[in-house]
């Protein structure tokens, strides 16, 4: 009896590993009873990326799926009614609708209610997300070419979201490369606990722009801000607050200290249903405190089509207006677009 028990345990203990290696499956249950096995990536604007067993990535519509299980790894959700919950989810009885086990509740919710999930990365690297993309052209005619780089990297933790933005046009003319417009920023945002549609956000940035006789300019400021619309397809946020500037212009001399209120707003809507589109408007408008009656705006808007996963093409427009330029004649207003290929990696 003894040798039987020890046996026994031994089994026991040699296969614990593999059912929880089994349990910490994600699964996805279909309509049609078919159920797919692998690793949640995650949901964002009514798409699931899923990581199949000995298969390559696949993208799932909501309305195909009955309901969602995962392991013991938790996710942050954004729900259409501008709720955070972060949890790991399991399988509910209910058709089109999935269980969140989280830390205090246990709400059953619709899956199509779910706007974005993300999961809450243990290590560094896991917790960023981004895309980094690249153009250049080239005119025989006047041995001009122009080169455009940008990156976005963004980090997410539990409740904050750093967002590191970096973007260089310069042109190439007769072997000299001049900078025309360069943009870097930092701009960490704090989400409140009780309600995380809003958030305090601060921001460091540096900028150039040639065109306009901006030499140099950083800013330093922090305000507050909404995501006033959150939908499967559509995304807005509006902030404002308060920006300190230090800028150099192109003519020499010393740094002016200029203080701004700006007015952001970000707007996103997306195609995930062929052909994979998307597109994003921001603008920014600064309203002079120091300076009475000047009025700035940074404005940028792209459009992206995904050729094959996490690779798209984007095409942007950008715009830059300064009522009072900082030299004398200076232009009033710049503009123009890029084409560049796009990586995107999470």
């Amino acid at each position: 009896m003894r040798l039987f028990l020890f046996f026994l345990l031994i089994c026991l203990f040699g296969f614990l590993p593999l059912l929880q290696g089994q349990v910490q499956k994600d699964t996805l249950f279909f309509n049609n009873g078919s159920i797919v096995i692998g690793k949640m990536k995650k949901i964002s604007l009514g798409i699931i990326t899923f990581d199949p067993d000995d298969a390559n990535d696949i993208s799932v519509q909501f309305h195909k799926l009955k309901s969602i299980a995962t392991g013991f790894r938790y996710y942050r959700l954004e729900m259409i009614n501008k709720e955070i919950y972060y949890a790991r989810l399991t399988h509910s009885e209910k058709a089109g609708y999935v269980k969140l086990i989280g830390p205090v509740d246990t709400p059953t919710v619709w899956i199509q209610d779910i706007v974005t999930l993300a999961p809450m990365g243990n290590s560094f690297f896991k917790k960023m997300t981004g895309s980094v993309s690249a153009g250049f052209n080239y005119t025989r005619s006047s041995n001009l070419g122009r080169l455009n780089l940008d990156a976005t990297i963004r980090y997410n933790t539990k409740l904050t979201e750093t967002v590191l933005t970096i973007s260089t046009v310069g042109t190439l003319e007769d072997s000299l490369y001049s900078r025309d417009r360069e943009l870097v920023s930092i701009q960490p945002n704090f989400y409140f606990k009780k309600n995380p549609t809003w958030f305090a956000s601060s921001l460091v940035a540096y900028q150039r722009n040639l065109e306009l006789g901006i030499l140099s300019r950083f800013q330093e400021g922090g305000g507050i801000g909404n995501k006033f619309l959150l939908r499967n397809r559509t995304r807005a946020w509006g902030m404002t607050g308060l920006v300190i500037n230090q800028e150099t212009n192109s003519e020499g001399g010393g740094a002016k200290i200029l203080i701004d209120i700006p007015v952001q707003l970000q707007f996103n809507v997306f195609s995930f249903i062929k052909p994979k589109i998307d597109l994003g408007i921001s603008e920014t408008v600064y309203f002079g405190l120091d300076q009475a009656g000047r009025i700035r705006n940074d404005g940028q808007t792209t459009l992206g089509y995904e050729i094959i996963t996490n690779l798209k093409i984007n095409l942007s427009f950008y715009n830059n207006y300064d009522s009072k330029p900082p030299t004398a004649g200076g232009r009033t207003f710049d503009y123009g677009y890029d084409l560049a290929i796009s990586y995107i990696f999470n």
